[in-house]
Order: C-alpha cells, then structure tokens, then sequence
C-alpha cells in the first residue's frame, strides 16, 4: 500500500499503473501530474477517474499536490475529503475503485 498524507491509500497495482502512465517524464515538466478526480455519468453514479492534467504548477497550492513514494498526484480538496479513510485500487472492468479501510 502506498499512504497519502491525509488518511487514504493507493493499492500497489493502481500505483503501479500510474508509473506506467507517467514514463514520459516530461509529463510533470510539462505541468502534467496524475490526478484522481470524480466524474458523473449521465445521470448515473459518481465514479472516480484517473487523469493527468495540466495546471501551472506556480499556481498549484502546495496542499494539492502529494508526493507519495517519490510520485507526484494533484489531488483537489474536495476529492481529498471523500477520499479520507479509502483505499483506492484498480478494477480491470471498472476503472478506478474506492473502498473503506
């Protein structure tokens, strides 16, 4: 498991899979780091994605971004608090998937 700073977790397969999405380094040079955000579908439930965005990182808010194990996640507050106390893991037909601890 792999800690973040404020009470969640990233399982070992989901953190891998973010390594293997970020091995253009480039990717944070250019301002690109891997976020965790939530996303409705239609009218259907809240699911968590997984996307690397772009922000200038001199805007950042140093409390939006988390270096877990040497990998950089901008994380919003407001995903930080519905992830407070999960587990987030990779399900090969659902994506991104939460869970309590």
């Amino acid at each position: 498991m792999h800690v973040l700073p404020f009470g969640a977790q990233i399982t070992e397969k989901l953190f891998q899979l973010v390594q293997q999405g970020n091995v253009d380094e480039s990717w944070e040079a250019r301002g690109y780091l891997p976020s965790f955000m939530l996303a409705r579908e239609g009218a259907g439930p809240w699911r968590w994605l997984l996307a690397w965005i772009w922000f200038p990182k001199r805007d950042a808010e140093p409390e939006t971004v988390f270096i877990v194990d040497g990998m950089p996640f901008y994380i919003p507050s407001d995903v930080r608090g519905r992830l407070h106390g999960h587990v987030l893991d990779w399900d090969d037909e659902m994506g991104v998937v939460s869970h309590a601890i």
